[in-house]
């Protein structure tokens, strides 16, 4: 089955904060696109494998069927939903953010 990806407004909001934190305040440009990378690769798997990632550990978000992927080499989550014949990317978050109460 084919799905199509979409990513919130809310989600690219929130990547394009991320970036400009580490880009403008860390200096670290390098890790920003690394960031890009790793975040792209792994929206092209959630798009063809969407239920190879678990769902998320709280209550509260399993209940909704949040998914939670977590990327191998920074502290960032990618949230989403599996609706139908698409995926929701719903948020990006750093992993010590409470990313529960923002969704």
């Amino acid at each position: 089955m084919g799905y199509k990806l979409i990513v919130s407004a809310e989600a690219n909001n929130q990547l394009d904060n991320i970036i400009f934190y580490i880009v403008n305040k860390l200096k670290n440009s390098k890790a920003s696109s690394e960031i890009l990378d790793e975040i792209f690769d792994l929206y092209e798997t959630i798009e063809k494998f969407p239920e190879s990632f678990p769902m998320c550990d709280d209550p509260y978000l399993a209940k909704k069927e949040y998914r939670k992927c977590i990327l191998a080499h920074y502290d960032y989550v990618i949230l989403y939903l599996i609706c139908d014949d698409c995926i929701k990317i719903s948020g990006i978050f750093h992993a010590r953010e409470n990313y529960i109460k923002k969704l």
